[in-house]
């Protein structure tokens, strides 16, 4: 730092006893001006520092369209790959999810019914008849001498077996 002349020691030491009403000795006078220097050296690289930074900072000026679409589409592409990022993860955490509440069903389906797997054949093959008395699964009768496991079935009088499933 610079050298410190008795003149300004004084000037320090009266400026402080006039503030503060208290007395300095000359060390701590001449400590308080480098710590003044300092603080005055680094306001001094901040403003620089700033003015750099405003005049280095230039608007985008342009008449060409295209420029115009990539300067904006580069600075706001992160927008858009976080929108679509977490519309990817909404959608795969609902198929997640409605896969697992199906599976639960099925799950749940299967220990009341432990029978409904044997059953499942019939199930597939047979046809649901709505009538004026309920819903009905119907069998059609087999052809003779052919059974055909879960189409077939052994009906003396009648061409279909009706089971009901539901009455109104």
């Amino acid at each position: 730092m610079s050298d410190i002349d008795k003149d300004q020691l004084t000037r320090i030491i009266g400026r402080f006893s006039g503030k503060y009403g208290l007395q300095m000795d000359e060390l701590t006078a001449t400590i308080l001006c480098e710590v003044e220097e300092t603080g005055a050296g680094i306001a001094k690289t901040k403003d620089l520092q700033i003015d750099k930074l405003l005049k280095s900072y230039q608007p985008f000026h342009t008449n060409d369209y295209r420029a115009a679409f990539a300067y904006s589409f580069g600075k706001t592409v992160w927008l858009i790959l976080l929108a679509m990022s977490i519309l990817i993860a909404v959608s795969l955490h609902h198929v997640r999810e409605t896969t697992r509440s199906e599976y639960r069903e099925a799950a749940q389906i299967l220990s009341r019914y432990p029978n409904v797997v044997e059953l499942e054949p019939v199930l597939k093959n047979a046809k649901i008849v709505a009538n004026d008395d309920g819903t009905f699964l119907q069998f059609n009768r087999p052809d003779k001498g052919k059974m055909i496991l879960g189409r077939s079935f052994v009906v003396e009088d009648k061409t279909n077996v009706l089971i009901p499933l539901r009455f109104k």
